[in-house]
């Protein structure tokens, strides 16, 4: 049984929290926010929560699911206070500039970057998702110092709540994100603002829906994508454009029946990537 804390108490953390019921392991929530540490306590999803990191040292794995851009700032809370086998993990969508500092400590820290893809445009304690990281994509980036048996305990755990894994780096991590997560999610807040005239959002239909939902992403979370990642998303805008502009110079002779067909066999029924 490991003693597993989770710092960060909105959708991704207590999705993982859900998750990680019944598995065997005491869990434990941090949170800056009191009721927070209330609706925690009281759900059940943890044995303790609290506002500060007093127990943090008992803690055998520590998850951070802050936003971006406090998890250096965690890391700092951490790296002098937990015992020197805790395996430390974040959850964010940008993994280059957090795993650039992690390797660059002069404290060898047993860390694994992870991104779940998995989400919703929600935000807080109460819009966590039963079985939300089912069937999901975890993308794994260990550290320098990263030991063996720790990678291995993570990505048995991430198995056992029922989602995948593939190891990457961080630089490869943050293009692939790019085109498949943040780019989606300004190309929607772009095509929303073009419907700027009332017949036109009166008109809009299933097809406008579907392609603008992710223009409802938590705001803070918009703005650190885009900050963390600006590199990256500029240069999938650049082969967006690239790829709009060749398929609008061929659209008569384009095989559109290929692409319809390989996107459909990209997803299931159910919305999970099958690849």
């Amino acid at each position: 049984m490991k003693k597993i804390a989770v710092i960060g108490l909105g959708l991704i953390g207590v999705s993982l929290l859900k998750a990680l019921q019944n598995k065997g392991h005491e869990l434990y929530g941090i949170s800056k926010s009191p009721e927070t540490i209330r609706k925690a306590i009281e759900s059940g999803l943890v044995k303790d929560a609290r506002c500060d990191f007093d127990s943090i040292e008992e803690m055998d794995v520590i998850f951070i699911a802050t936003p971006i851009e406090y998890v250096i700032e965690t890391i700092e809370n951490l790296k002098n206070t937990v015992k020197a086998d805790a395996i430390i993990a974040d959850l964010a969508s940008v993994k280059g500039f957090i795993m650039d500092y992690v390797n660059g400590l002069d404290i060898r820290l047993d860390y694994i970057g992870l991104h779940p893809m998995a989400g919703t445009e929600n935000k807080g304690f109460d819009s966590a998702v039963d079985g939300l990281f089912e069937g999901a994509k975890w993308a794994v980036i260990p550290a320098q110092f990263a030991k063996a048996q720790s990678i291995k305990f993570i990505l048995d755990l991430i198995a056992d709540i029922g989602s995948t894994t593939v190891m990457t780096t961080a630089p490869s991590h943050d293009r692939a994100v790019a085109i498949a997560s943040h780019m989606p999610m300004i190309v929607a807040q772009g095509i929303f603002l073009s419907a700027n005239d009332e017949l036109t959002k009166y008109l809009a239909a299933s097809g406008f829906r579907d392609m603008t939902r992710l223009a409802m992403t938590n705001p803070q979370m918009a703005k650190d994508m885009m900050k963390y990642n600006h590199d990256s998303i500029m240069q999938a805008l650049q082969s967006l454009g690239q790829n709009l502009q060749m398929l609008t110079q061929n659209y008569q002779t384009m095989n559109l029946d290929d692409i319809a067909q390989q996107r459909k066999n990209m997803y299931s029924e159910e919305g999970k990537n099958q690849l």
